[in-house]
């Protein structure tokens, strides 16, 4: 099978390119026509860069991107910047901050809809004269905007040089390699490196179902979180994988594993402390809950949470209400729209207890989020599988990486900060008392917490 890149930013002779170079979006909808026709769409984060776009998102559609441009076809990229609103919530937005800001020019006026570099791109696009006061702006040029920020318009021209691709794809097709051995079906005695072969695809933090690619949207938009490592911190996950598939495993397994431990040469591209860690049923540590109790003991002024279920124990309860009680900002984000209403109510449970000595709350209103972070000060974080749950913490085999003063702790950070922005804050709806058909009902399913 020929050769060709499988994860590669893309060029673009997009006009705006250098305007917007360095630019990050966050929580935007890409997705990929070719000659008008959809051919995928990722949700996520996407970068502008001097030659074209890059970012996760582009990444994962790259593949796309290079079969319709070998096949020389018009290539596009739709990004909606505010998937998380229909035309009509957006319209509303947009009016409403119109009326907050109708005494300036439209320039000055987006700056809480749009990051300050993109303003200028969108009224072009839009052919919205930046000068204009925004009580002058017509209904007529709204629609245009609203378009615009719904179906933000980037051509595709190229890929990067292949030299440049992260994953490439090709090669000899599994099809003629036996897979007990690797010897090749056509000539006895040639056998092939997993490098040579044809074999390229998705991988990560992630569950296999549609959902947690929005491909399917049964509890609205779905959100989820990742990291990528590279170098001598590895090692400490292929170690969790191995111990992890031998607790699985019924078989006695004497099998020598240093194969898979690979030293190579590493310089670290980062500064910072990076710690994989992994969490196990069948010893006595809790290990996910010590992490966590740890950050929240440690914070000096705040320390936020992100997590699909909210059913802690008492330790952890008291752990954060006692830093919310000394002045720490803690604060819990859980999903607006539930996978499983039964464990929803139970979530919600928690929050009278939580919010009645300082902890605030707030539910992602676009979705489902099934991230589960944490970050204090802005020199520690946490990413990984372990939910503030009791099945997470206590019964299930879990891991995450703990980091410390390294950029990627403030990418968590800014991460929670854009998503509170599209959350509702329910810390006041919950700190008064509940009715006692409500927390009779929320008492009964208590009893169970430990196997919810």
């Amino acid at each position: 099978m020929p050769l060709k890149p499988s994860l590669i930013p893309l060029e673009s002779d997009y006009p705006y390119v250098d305007d917007l170079q360095g630019l990050s979006l966050r929580n935007v909808q890409a997705t990929l026509l070719a000659d008008g026709v959809k051919l995928g769409s990722e949700f996520g984060e996407m970068l502008f860069t001097h030659f074209g776009v890059s970012g996760p998102i582009v990444l994962s559609l790259s593949n796309l991107a290079a079969d319709a441009l070998a096949a020389g076809k018009d290539v596009e990229l739709v990004v909606d910047l505010k998937p998380a609103l229909s035309e009509e919530k957006l319209d509303a937005r947009i009016q409403r901050d119109f009326v907050q800001y109708s005494r300036k020019q439209v320039l000055n006026g987006m700056k809480d809809l749009l990051p300050q570099r993109l303003i200028p791109v969108v009224l072009d696009m839009s052919y919205v004269d930046e000068n204009k006061f925004i009580n002058q702006v017509s209904r007529e040029e709204r629609h245009r905007l609203l378009q615009t920020l719904k179906h933000f318009v980037i051509t595709i021209s190229a890929t990067r040089p292949i030299a440049e691709a992260i994953v490439t794809a090709g090669g000899v097709s599994v099809k003629e390699i036996d897979p007990k051995t690797m010897e090749s079906k056509r000539i006895k005695g040639l056998y092939f490196a997993g490098e040579v072969m044809d074999v390229d695809g998705y991988t990560g933090g992630y569950n296999l179902a549609n959902e947690y690619f929005n491909y399917t949207n049964p509890y609205g938009q779905w959100k989820d979180t990742g990291i990528r490592l590279e170098g001598d911190a590895v090692q400490s996950l292929t170690a969790t994988f191995l111990e992890m598939w031998n607790a699985a495993n019924d078989r006695n397994n004497n099998e020598d594993f240093s194969k898979y431990f690979i030293r190579s040469e590493y310089k670290a591209a980062q500064n910072g402390f990076v710690q994989p860690y992994a969490d196990s049923p069948m010893d006595d540590e809790q290990v996910g809950e010590e992490v966590y109790i740890s950050m929240v003991n440690k914070a000096e002024k705040y320390c936020w949470f992100i997590t699909p279920y909210l059913i802690i124990t008492d330790e952890m309860t008291h752990a954060l209400c006692l830093a919310a009680k000394r002045g720490i900002d803690v604060r819990i984000i859980t999903p607006g729209i539930p996978d499983k209403k039964m464990i929803y109510s139970v979530t919600r449970s928690f929050y009278h207890g939580l919010v009645k000595n300082g902890v605030r709350i707030y539910e992602w209103t676009p979705g489902f989020c099934h991230a589960k972070m944490s970050v204090a000060d802005d020199c520690m974080a946490t990413c990984g599988t372990i939910n503030l749950d009791y099945r997470s913490l206590y019964h299930h085999f879990e891991n995450g990486c703990f980091m410390a003063d390294s950029p990627a702790v403030l990418s968590i950070r800014n991460d929670l900060e854009e998503t509170m922005k599209e959350c509702r804050e329910v810390t006041e709806q919950y700190r008064t008392g509940r009715s006692a058909y409500l927390r009779l009902g929320q008492l009964f399913m208590r009893l169970f917490a430990g196997l919810l």
